[in-house]
């Protein structure tokens, strides 16, 4: 249920946004560079069957691009939920 959720969801933020905070880091431009083909690598693996199912693997070629961009959002989004509260047709949701 929602426990699982809240889980899922922390565990996505820690994976997303720890790769932006890897640069802030002393580590060397070649660890990085190996944990950013890392995470593409784990991201193709988890994004790549859905875009087959969908008969759209030429997708696949957009996540490097995803990969960068997508910590992003999610960072985007959760400091959103903190400020603002969305509504529709005039009622709060």
């Amino acid at each position: 249920g929602d426990r699982f959720a809240n889980y899922l969801a922390i565990f996505g933020l820690i994976y997303h946004v720890g790769f932006w905070l890897m640069f802030l880091t002393d580590a060397s431009w070649n660890q990085l560079t190996i944990l950013f083909y890392w995470k593409i690598l784990l991201d193709g693996l988890l994004i790549f069957p859905y875009l087959r199912i969908l008969k759209r693997s030429w997708l696949g070629l957009f996540i490097p691009i995803f990969s960068m961009i997508y910590p992003i959002y999610m960072l985007m989004i959760l400091v959103m939920t903190l400020f603002y509260e969305p509504e529709w047709k005039g009622r709060s949701i």
